[in-house]
């Protein structure tokens, strides 16, 4: 029994000693405008958590970093030039052999809402809780890998955005209040997964929407009151869409419309194509 114990406890001393020997460094990164009247964004963070949200500081961006070192490479690359500050952000397990896990490299980083910003984030292996609502986004293009998180707009854009363009793979994503980006075109590309897209929020113009989705499913909601076309391939043997007729008329094969739509001063272009997935549209105020 003696013998027992004593095993017992060097084993859970041996436990002790290598967990405690990893070793978070914490920092925070600031990245100044320098004068800069605009912001061109460039953020590649390949494994961990990332946290984005708005903030009033005059600096383009300020980062809360948590992180092993001994696990983790990173790079801050900022420069002002011609008025615009180009903004290259990364951060990447330095070996693949590496047990690395999500705790091991945490990003809390809040952007300027003082700035215009065209921002191009890659997000490979990661959970990610993007809040981009009130910054003046002039343009948004997302790659996500093996992702789960947010991307919301809680606020409405103070600027027209004139791209959205969203990338997902094997992905558990959600993309809230999309009305509020107030955007011109937006695309998304679902590979394997399942996403939300609920396009409620401060909707204002004529917006564009295109969705692909692969071997995954997509709930897609839309806003009471907005005008909408949908053009969707319906006879698909392996695909499946869903879409409540009652609301529109059925103006082509496979396309349908609201009765005001051709007048409408805020409405929505939705052209769906599916396929091995489903999607399901529903109108919620």
């Amino acid at each position: 029994m003696k013998l027992i114990m004593l095993l017992s406890l060097g084993l859970f001393a041996v436990t002790f000693a290598s967990g405690s020997a990893r070793t978070m460094d914490q920092e925070k990164k600031v990245i100044p405008a320098d004068g800069a009247q605009r912001v061109n964004l460039d953020l590649n963070f390949g494994l961990g958590e990332l946290t984005i949200s708005p903030g009033s500081d005059a600096d383009v961006a300020v980062i809360d970093l948590d992180r092993d070192l001994s696990r983790v490479r990173e790079s801050f690359e900022y420069e002002t030039r011609g008025g615009t500050a180009y903004v290259t952000l990364e951060s990447r397990p330095r070996s693949k052999s590496h047990n690395l896990d999500s705790h091991d490299n945490i990003w809390d980083m809040t952007l300027s809402n003082r700035l215009p910003i065209d921002a191009r984030l890659e997000i490979g292996v990661c959970e990610a809780d993007v809040e981009l609502g009130g910054l003046p986004l002039t343009g948004l293009k997302v790659e996500m890998g093996a992702a789960s998180g947010t991307i919301s707009f809680s606020e409405p854009n103070p600027k027209r955005l004139k791209e959205i363009n969203i990338e997902a793979g094997a992905s558990s994503l959600k993309l809230l209040d999309l009305g509020n980006a107030r955007f011109d075109y937006m695309k998304f590309s679902g590979g394997a997964g399942s996403f939300d897209l609920d396009f409620r929020g401060k909707f204002e113009g004529e917006s564009e929407v295109v969705i692909e989705v692969g071997v995954a499913s997509a709930d897609i909601i839309l806003p009471e009151g907005v005008a909408v076309r949908i053009e969707a391939e319906e006879d698909n043997w392996f695909s499946s869409i869903d879409i409540p007729k009652r609301k529109l008329e059925r103006v082509d094969d496979g396309v349908y419309e609201s009765r005001d739509y051709a007048e409408a001063a805020n409405r929505i272009l939705l052209k769906i194509e599916v396929g091995l997935g489903s999607v399901d549209v529903r109108w919620k105020p």
